[in-house]
């Protein structure tokens, strides 16, 4: 029944399709004194896809042992094919909200959610091919970093 509403209101609607690549350049991670974690992962996601970045070891910084600062040398690529519908009259486009999370992976590989960012699309979605820089400010959803 779901699916039908959706195909309902997307009549008389154009399905446009845009590429979208995300290079991870720098992770700011700041955990509390009693836990740190052992790997973290970004994770890119709507509803059934997901793309993870490999993880990367967590390593306290001089200053504070609480604190990391996880940069990537060579930028980290992912790219996706997302899918935006609009109205051919007023060529505005429908919402479509991504979920960036931050995730801690474990020794036994399973992952924990910590942190998460969400971002709409269509902010992002031009015709003429673009490059943007986003920083993005997670939400925190553990205890286990502040």
């Amino acid at each position: 029944m779901e699916s039908f509403l959706k195909q309902i209101s997307r009549v008389n609607k154009k399905a446009v399709k845009f590429q979208f690549t995300v290079s991870y350049y720098e992770l700011q991670v700041v955990a509390t004194s009693k836990w740190q974690p052992n790997q973290l992962s970004i994770v890119w996601t709507r509803r059934k896809r997901r793309l993870m970045t490999e993880p990367r070891k967590w390593e306290p910084t001089l200053k504070n042992s609480f604190s990391s600062k996880i940069t990537w040398t060579v930028p980290e690529n992912k790219e996706v094919l997302i899918t935006l519908f609009g109205d051919p009259k007023t060529h505005e486009l429908e919402d479509k909200m991504w979920t960036f999370y931050l995730e801690d992976v474990s020794s036994t590989k399973k992952r924990r959610q910590l942190a998460k960012a969400n971002l709409n699309m269509k902010s992002y979605a031009s015709i003429v091919p673009l490059q943007q820089e986003v920083n993005l400010i997670m939400d925190v959803t553990s205890k286990k970093i502040a």
